[in-house]
């Protein structure tokens, strides 16, 4: 299957460090493999995901428009976006066939996962990152750096259903120290994640052992499983060793 695809930006400056851009682009995805493919039963949580052979490739139209400031002091850049979808591929749906039967496959009541395509979808969000020099406000703090980024998408089909596959809002905050005259930096990142449950605040390292459960990973969760199966390590500490030549 071939598809020709467009895409049209413009960038306008008002000045040398201000400038605003708009953007028309046209998307195509083909049905992963997986999801064509995929064949999975876990006897013991009753459930399963089965093969999708008549999933729809998916194609987008979608407007961006944006605003970016860059100064001495730092940079920040916002941007809205609203992209509609043709046959969106919703991956791991619940199978429409057993809908009728709350899910389950009446040959063996295992809850039955599938991907879809919906025939209409609409996307649209804000996103949001910028950057401070510290010293730029402390001199004190010349060698720190503050760090953001926010997002938030909302999607829903033509009747105005949701879709869940859209990630909720997060934010990141990230503190870099990069002394002058040293060959090393180091980094302590805040990651927000908004969730079904307002106590679900979730850092991508967590120091503060916290388990959680990612968005993404929700879908495969069945009615009869435990859900302490799918959250993330309470505490990760990693390290990393970079060398440029």
């Amino acid at each position: 299957e071939a598809e020709l695809t467009l895409k049209l930006g413009a960038l306008y400056r008002f000045t040398e460090q201000v400038s605003a851009w708009a953007r028309y682009s046209e998307g195509f995805r083909a049905p992963p493999y997986d999801d064509v493919n995929v064949g999975f039963t876990n006897p013991a949580g009753r459930y399963k995901a089965i093969a999708a052979p008549g999933l729809k490739s998916e194609t987008s139209r979608g407007y961006e428009f944006g605003l970016r400031v860059n100064g001495a002091a730092g940079r920040l850049q916002v941007a809205v976006f609203d992209t509609l979808y043709d046959n969106f591929i919703q991956p791991l749906a619940i199978a429409p066939q057993f809908l009728n039967n709350r899910g389950r496959d009446p040959a063996d009541g295992f809850l039955t996962f599938q991907s879809v395509n919906l025939d209409a979808v609409e996307i649209r969000g804000l996103e949001l990152r910028g950057a401070l020099g510290l010293g730029r406000v402390f001199s004190a703090l010349r060698d720190f750096q503050l760090e953001g980024a926010l997002a938030y998408a909302r999607g829903k089909e033509q009747d105005g259903t949701p879709v869940d596959t859209v990630d909720p809002m997060n934010a990141v905050l990230g503190l870099r120290w990069k002394p002058l005259g040293l060959p090393l930096e180091s980094e302590l990142i805040w990651t927000w994640s908004d969730a079904k449950d307002p106590d679900d605040i979730a850092p991508p390292l967590p120091i503060f052992d916290k388990s959680y459960i990612r968005w993404a990973n929700t879908l495969a969760i069945g009615a009869d499983d435990a859900p302490e199966r799918f959250t993330q390590p309470g505490r990760n500490v990693s390290i990393t060793l970079r060398m440029d030549l």
